[in-house]
């Protein structure tokens, strides 16, 4: 059977600040501008993940679309949506929230929970209408 594609868009909305602590308040200033407010900003992203495979013989499916929002959901929704991305992220390894290291962690956490023989092609994560980043795994 022929290898497939299928791109699920979700949204979810979060904030964040851009800041290195390892760098003094000039260089953040220039660097990240006012995305480096204290008090921080947000955003309504919107998340398009893509998933490719073969489909199952039985069903015609490439993947059960509950189970693929149930997994996008329990590794990046519920954690992430109405939270703060420095506090959610910092413990999970990405010290700076940008929406480049959202894209990396949502790799990450939906490539553990998918299941049913897809694999994680690429992630595309919008934090505007004008930008946009995609993933394409490590």
């Amino acid at each position: 059977m022929p290898s497939l594609a299928l791109t699920r868009v979700y949204r979810f909305c979060a904030g964040h600040r851009l800041w290195n602590p390892n760098r003094d308040e000039k260089w953040n200033r220039a660097t990240f501008g006012k995305c480096s407010l204290p008090d921080g900003h947000g955003h309504n992203f919107r998340i398009e993940v893509t998933v490719s495979g073969n489909p199952d013989p039985d069903t015609g499916f490439l993947v059960s679309l509950d189970a693929l929002d149930r997994a996008v959901r329990d590794a990046v929704l519920e954690p992430l949506d109405h939270r703060s991305l420095n506090v959610e992220l910092a413990p999970r390894g990405f010290a700076i929230p940008t929406t480049e290291a959202v894209a990396q962690f949502a790799w990450r956490a939906i490539e553990h929970a998918l299941s049913g023989g897809v694999s994680l092609r690429a992630i595309r994560l919008a934090e505007t209408d004008n930008n946009a980043f995609e993933y394409f795994g490590d």
